[in-house]
Order: structure tokens, then C-alpha cells, then sequence
């Protein structure tokens, strides 16, 4: 098993299913940038996250309203400013 396999499975380990390894919303886990089995800026990450708000528009929408409900909270343990950015974008927030 090579290392992108070992953090995928890690992840449906935690998570459970493929659609709940892609909802993830533990920002401050050290594998989520990479648990599409890739970096989220790879070209197979994005497909999946725009496949995701097609597929899972409701869990989407129910992870923006927690994550606005929280506000900057949810951020506070991401050192990684990119990785903000990226969940910004994600579930299209202004924080």
C-alpha cells in the first residue's frame, strides 16, 4: 500500500463511507487536505468537490450554516492560510 492509499483508506476508516470522507469538515485533521487520495488542488480533488455540490447540495448547505454559525472558531488550529482558502471556497464562505 503506498502512502495516498494508507490516507484514503485512513480516512473511510474515520469517516465511514466515500460521501462522508468528501463532506469532511475536520479542518484541523493533518490528513484533510489529502483525503481524496491526492492534495486538494489536484485536478481529481476539484472534480470531486464540484461533483460533491452537485451530488450533496443539502450536507453542503448544512456545513456553510455551521460554519457560519462558528465563524472564525473553526479555523482557529488551521496554521495553513491556503487551507483556509480553500474551505472558503469550498462552501463558498466569507469568514
Amino acid at each position: 500500500m503506498n502512502r495516498v492509499q494508507a490516507v484514503r483508506e485512513k480516512c473511510l476508516d474515520c469517516g465511514g463511507s466515500p460521501k462522508e470522507v468528501t463532506l469532511c469538515h475536520v479542518f484541523d485533521c493533518p490528513l484533510w487536505e489529502y483525503r481524496f487520495g491526492g492534495h486538494y488542488k489536484s485536478n481529481t480533488a476539484l472534480k470531486r468537490m464540484e461533483n460533491a455540490k452537485k451530488r450533496y447540495p443539502k450536507e453542503i448547505l448544512e456545513i456553510k450554516l455551521i460554519l457560519q454559525k462558528n465563524g472564525n472558531e473553526y479555523f482557529t488550529n488551521i496554521q495553513n492560510k491556503a487551507t483556509q482558502t480553500h474551505i472558503e471556497r469550498f462552501f463558498e464562505l466569507i469568514v
